[in-house]
């Protein structure tokens, strides 16, 4: 077993892997954007980009995908930066080298599912309960592992759970609906869609929950983001204007962003308007 910390084994995993796939010697006195790397290196692009922004977040390269990366003056993170964000997260032992190296040559299909955090889940329950005190059935979408439906039963909820977009059988029956990590494997139009779909399930004032990662918001939302380019997945995760464009167009109101780790895990909570 080792006897580093947890970020100190990602962070060794994701540097050995950009070294072994040669990214820091074609980087050393230049700056390159991926598609140029990946065309010298023979790689795939996206995975490529996504490996060079999680080395960034940790100081080990500077710039981005639209102006180029390259080596900086001095590399790591300082105290308080990404490290911090890591030791608060789940199992991301998926990260190792040789996947990452693997990943950057071919697409790897799916990988395997990361449970969420049983505190953040749990966080995310009472936030609700507290946002939508009369609710009492509550449906979940997505919730691969669980996880999330666990958590409402135990807090005394009576709970339906759906893998896709809700069907018009289940309209206007639950006080609160959960979407569960479910929007970075969807396009733009048809996450639309499923904001519409689930609203409708809504019984007059009811909420919506949404448990997901954020862009821009913490190391994890990056993690997210090249886990999905390693497997081939087209997705990506959204921004927070793209989570309120989607609940604003189905009609919910009240749109409040509750962050539950440093990572970027947050639960958007909002309230169905109008008269229906």
């Amino acid at each position: 077993m080792s006897d580093k910390g947890p970020s100190e084994d990602l962070e060794g995993e994701l540097l050995e892997a950009a070294r072994a796939a040669g990214i820091l010697d074609l980087l050393a006195g230049r700056t390159l954007r991926p598609l140029a790397m990946a065309q010298a290196l023979g790689l795939r692009e996206r995975p490529l980009a996504s490996l060079c922004d999680a080395l960034a977040a940790l100081g080990h390269l500077a710039g981005d995908a639209d102006e180029g990366f390259y080596l900086p003056p001095a590399q790591g993170a300082g105290p308080g930066g990404p490290r911090a964000d890591i030791l608060g997260m789940e199992d991301w032992g998926v990260f190792s080298r040789d996947t990452i190296l693997e990943g950057l040559r071919r697409p790897l299909g799916e990988l395997p599912t990361r449970a969420l955090r049983g505190e953040a889940v749990e966080t995310a329950v009472n936030l609700a309960r507290q946002r939508f005190p009369k609710a009492r059935e509550v449906l979940v979408v997505g919730d691969p592992t669980g996880v999330v439906e666990g958590g409402f039963r135990r807090a005394g909820f009576r709970v339906s759970v759906v893998s896709g977009t809700p069907g018009p059988e289940l309209l206007g029956n639950f006080g609160l609906v959960a979407l569960v990590e479910v929007t970075a494997h969807r396009g733009w139009q048809e996450n639309s869609m499923l904001f519409f779909s689930a609203t409708r399930c809504l019984a007059r004032h009811g909420g919506l929950g949404v448990l997901d990662w954020v862009r821009d918001t913490g190391f994890g939302a990056t993690l997210v983001q090249l886990a999905l380019s390693l497997q081939g997945d087209s997705g990506t995760v959204s921004s927070e204007l793209d989570f309120r464009m989607w609940m604003k167009s189905a009609g919910l109101v009240g749109i409040v962003f509750h962050p539950l780790s440093p990572a970027g895990l947050q639960l958007i909570l909002a309230q169905k308007g109008g008269r229906g």
